[in-house]
């Protein structure tokens, strides 16, 4: 009856979660295709369309998806694979996307056009379409021993990439058995007219004549060895091949034959498409590690490989971090620290941002601090005064993204893969605008939590249990073989706290009556989809995760419980429960759920005492 109870109760909560609302809702160039004048974006959030027919393009509308837009592409109609669909649009006119047909699916992330087909690309298949009636239908699947690199279709021919294995060409029109394989590992393709278009990585450019599939031959390999070349679009007589998030090579392919580098463009470069005379280069700004540090500018535009214009966007993501005490939520949205009111879930307001450079991706609080954190450094912001925030320093570990960071009795503490486990002190012995390391534990650290004076740090295979209650003698006591995921820490106002972890395929539940020597004590099965977590009471741990929200039951720690909430997730990055209040760093919004209270009333500015 207990169980039963649990469940009842577990089922029931997002009920209660009466309030909810959505800040800061913005897309992120996922995928591109164009039939001129328009533009049609995968954005993540949505479809958005873009009247290109100006120099700087117009957006005309935004269609939202149900699950996170993933990639388009374009034949007769407009074709979008989202986590959880496969749409059809027709495309009016004046570039209005209407609905046609909605396949549910849940294993494909890119999708080709062709002449009557199309196909879907996901990481254990791809799968054929036929698509003369409103709604495709299936007419095959092929699979691979290898990952799929790309695919490309040139009329009713699919031209699939298989990593190490070569370019296979296949005419859907007979069967889908192979009828060619050109000995080139392509990153990307495109085609124009009856030319195949590669990135082929440190082979360089490769063309070759498609008209024939049987009889398909390559017509020539240019800057192999030169060049590293990972993305293409073609444009009237120039080929633009990308070797990293930035960098674009212009080719001159007026002869096929003897293609010729005539310069360089820096632009973004990860989502690349051509109407057959333009170029849009778009994406978003990365660091060393090829994580996201995003500046307004969505796409550029280039003609005969000078830029002419542009679309600049003033929200454009991600959301990656968020932390929450019930009336506020501080929002890693770069480059700002966003302080918001989130007292009422559906009227979400900001009412104080910094911005500081080298600004890490998520963040927790405690006792009016906030240790922003994530790519191996760690930024203190004081937040005694939410309506001015202010930096007090930052941390360099010299380290790597990957890693966490956390609060542990009077202790901060930052762990990462590359340079270890690191104890910070701001104030003792130092000024915050110098902190200092004053303890340590080698090794390689993914995950990172802790409660009270114990630090629960994750190798790829264990938790090694810290005893950090002197911060400047850290001692690892214990190791605890459970491999490394999102883990939490959840404390309950009667019995003793529990830590969640859920590593690959289950949840494991460990007793910490004491806290350096947690007890696992149950166990339930997780989604293969890992998520990210916080501990919502004593009892629950939310775990968030593409497609929604779930909530582990530990009331009965022995029998955990895992079942589906009403709140949606599309991309999560973190999650934090507090006070009554939920917010989700969403990727391309921040979510918040949870009953409304009172706003808060604006206090003076509190001096934060000296230590």
């Amino acid at each position: 009856m207990k169980r039963l109870l649990a469940l009842l109760l577990t089922l029931a909560a997002p009920a209660a979660l009466c309030d909810s609302g959505v800040w800061g809702e913005r897309g992120i160039a996922r995928s591109f295709a164009v039939r001129a004048p328009y533009l049609f974006e995968a954005s993540g959030l949505g479809l958005s369309v873009y009247d290109t027919a100006a120099k700087d393009p117009r957006r005309i509308a935004t269609i939202p998806t149900a699950g996170e837009s993933l990639d388009v592409a374009i034949s007769d109609d407009l074709y979008a694979v989202t986590r959880g669909e496969i749409q059809r649009y027709a495309i009016g006119a004046d570039g209005a996307l209407t609905l046609r047909s909605a396949i549910p699916t849940s294993d494909y992330t890119r999708i080709a056009a062709g002449d009557g087909y199309i196909a879907t690309l996901g990481p254990e298949r791809l799968t054929v379409w036929d698509t003369r009636d409103a709604a495709p239908v299936p007419i095959g699947d092929l699979r691979f021993i290898n990952p799929v690199n790309t695919i490309a279709f040139h009329g009713s021919q699919l031209w699939v990439s298989v990593q190490e294995q070569g370019v296979s060409g296949y005419d859907v029109n007979q069967a889908l058995q192979p009828v060619t394989t050109l000995p080139v590992n392509a990153r990307a393709m495109a085609v124009r007219g009856d030319l195949l278009y590669m990135a082929a990585g440190t082979n360089g450019l490769v063309i070759a004549d498609i008209n024939d599939a049987a009889g398909a031959r390559i017509l020539s390999r240019t800057d192999a060895g030169a060049v590293n070349l990972i993305n293409i679009a073609v444009a009237a007589n120039r080929a633009y091949a990308a070797e990293d998030a930035n960098t674009i090579d212009v080719y001159d392919v007026t002869l096929a034959e003897a293609p010729q580098r005539t310069g360089t463009i820096r632009d973004y470069a990860q989502v690349l498409a051509s109407d057959g005379a333009r170029l849009f280069a778009g994406g978003t700004q990365l660091d060393e590690f090829g994580l996201p540090h995003v500046t307004p500018l969505r796409f550029s535009v280039y003609e005969d490989a000078a830029r002419v214009g542009g679309f600049s966007d003033a929200l454009t993501g991600p959301v990656s971090g968020a932390a929450t005490d019930g009336t506020f939520a501080y929002v890693i949205d770069w480059p700002w620290f966003r302080v918001l009111d989130v007292s009422t879930p559906s009227q979400v307001r900001e009412i104080a941002s910094i911005s500081f450079p080298a600004m890490q991706d998520h963040v927790k609080i405690r006792g009016g601090l906030a240790i922003v954190y994530g790519r191996g450094l760690l930024n203190l912001v004081d937040i005694h005064d939410p309506w001015n925030p202010r930096l007090l320093g930052t941390w360099d570990s010299l380290g790597m993204p990957g890693g966490g960071a956390t609060f542990a009795g009077d202790a901060i503490i930052e762990a990462n893969p590359e340079t270890g486990f690191h104890v910070l002190d701001f104030f003792k012995y130092t000024t915050p605008d110098r902190p200092m390391q004053i303890g340590g534990i080698i090794w390689h650290y993914f995950e990172l939590t802790s409660y009270q004076t114990t630090a629960y740090a994750f190798d790829i295979s264990l938790i090694r249990v810290a005893d950090v209650s002197d911060p400047r003698h850290p001692r690892a006591v214990r190791e605890v073989p459970v491999a490394h995921g999102p883990a939490a820490v959840a404390i309950g106002e009667e019995g003793p706290a529990h830590l969640v972890v859920e590593s690959p395929s289950r949840f494991h539940v460990f007793d910490l009556s004491d806290p350096l020597n947690p007890a696992e004590v149950g166990t339930e099965s997780a989604p293969l989809e890992p998520g990210v977590v916080a501990a919502e009471s004593g009892t629950s741990v939310l775990v968030a995760r593409p497609g929604g929200v779930d909530r582990l039951d530990i009331s009965t720690p022995s029998r955990p419980l895992l079942a589906t909430t009403a709140m949606a997730a599309t991309n999560p990055m973190q999650i934090s429960a507090a006070g009554g209040k939920i917010v989700i760093a969403d990727r391309y919004s921040l979510r918040v759920y949870g009953e409304a209270t009172a706003p808060p009333a604006r206090k003076p500015a509190r001096v934060r005492p000296s230590h």
